[in-house]
């Protein structure tokens, strides 16, 4: 992938953070399970005068990436694709939450079943899915914690992510969220 189409992509959503987006009309996002509320949000970072209607993800976990190569094993699946978010973890998860929404608004990098990409933080892969099992691997080259954010829940796939020398890796903090918009 071109490295200058990656920082572009990065501006573009620094831009929209620091900016605002256009979403006036929209209904607010329901409160957030166990996240600090919009008013102590606004208080540390400012308030960005929108809201955000409906989740563009159900599902967010932290993991910890050594650096190296993992797979995400999918089971049978219903939906031709899922969409994930990689956010290196900096310890505010609504800022997070916020930022995650702004990268699935955008077009995200389309990964063909069975193929494999490197993570770059901050970015979004809609992940092609065979109706049946599916492996995808990927990169870690900066180690660290992740915040993973799904368009759809990991157990609606039977998913297990997998280092490479076959140890499962599991979440921790997970938050199941409510709002999404399904037809997305």
């Amino acid at each position: 992938m071109n490295k200058g189409l990656i920082f572009v992509a990065l501006l573009m959503v620094f831009a929209l953070l620091c900016s605002g987006c256009a979403q006036d009309t929209a209904a607010p996002v329901d409160d957030l399970v166990g996240e600090p509320h919009e008013e102590e949000y606004e208080e540390a970072h400012g308030d960005d005068g929108h809201d955000h209607g409906d989740l563009l993800f159900e599902w967010g976990g932290v993991f910890t990436f050594a650096a190296g190569t993992y797979v995400l094993e999918f089971q049978e699946s219903g939906d031709p694709s899922i969409g994930l978010v990689f956010l290196l973890d900096e310890g505010d998860r609504y800022f997070s939450d916020h930022l995650a929404y702004h990268i699935f608004e955008h077009e995200l990098e389309i990964i063909p079943a069975g193929g494999s990409f490197e993570v770059v933080p901050e970015f979004g892969y809609q992940l092609t899915l065979n109706p049946d099992a599916t492996s995808i691997f990927f990169v870690i080259t900066e180690p660290g914690d992740y915040l993973v954010y799904m368009e759809h829940l990991p157990e609606e796939f039977g998913l297990v992510i997998t280092a490479e020398n076959g140890s499962e890796i599991e979440p921790r903090d997970v938050i199941e969220y409510e709002g999404i918009d399904q037809e997305h």
